[in-house]
């Protein structure tokens, strides 16, 4: 019996570009035909690699979380007093948000408007409420470990620091330079210590 074939192309690469194309438009923006164009493969392989467009979103958003949002939980971990964490966190954010790299702003921030407004399929907006629900978990984990008294209170700072960074994403997104994106982050870390 003979096994079944081959992928023809990098379905990582593919996908880091499907993922680029979605945050740089959107989930509705997107086409098919900008998406296959963008992954360099044909609507037939998109199908039998990824499934349909929703689903490919929910393997682009897992593939965002996994490769460029995570990157930036590390700084929460790392050294320093919990100001200089949090600080390095959100600059590592707003650095990203800002990128001459990556589409301006950030894919969820983008996503969660697009969900909020219905423009999105049920698991595709499943999937973008899981992965802000992931920023605000790491948020209210950390100041929860860091001093705060308890759940209610790390939960609003972390509420805080999250509307914060959907507001920088917007303003990145406007062409807002990365030296005042970083004004607005030291006067959030001040604010909430």
């Amino acid at each position: 019996m003979a096994g079944g074939r081959k992928l023809s192309f990098d379905k990582e690469a593919s996908l880091e570009k499907a993922m680029l194309l979605f945050w740089e438009k959107g989930y509705t923006a997107a086409s098919l035909s900008e998406l296959t164009d963008a992954m360099g493969i044909n609507k037939p392989s998109m199908y039998s690699t990824f499934g349909n467009k929703e689903e490919l979103f929910v393997q682009a958003t897992d593939y965002y979380i996994d490769k460029h949002a995570k990157q930036h939980i590390a700084h929460l971990q790392g050294n320093g007093s919990v100001a200089q964490k949090l600080k390095q966190y959100m600059e590592s954010i707003v650095t990203a948000q800002s990128s001459a790299a990556l589409p301006k702003g950030c894919y969820i921030s983008l996503s969660v408007s697009e969900s909020a407004g219905g423009a999105i399929p049920e698991s595709a907006a499943k999937k973008v409420e899981y992965a802000r629900g992931l920023t605000h978990g790491v948020l209210t984990e950390f100041f929860m470990t860091h001093g705060t008294e308890n759940a209610y209170s790390a939960n609003e700072k972390a509420l805080f620091i999250e509307s914060i960074l959907h507001g920088t994403a917007a303003m990145a997104r406007g062409d807002v330079g990365l030296d005042k994106l970083k004004i607005v982050v030291s006067q959030a870390v001040k604010s909430v210590f």
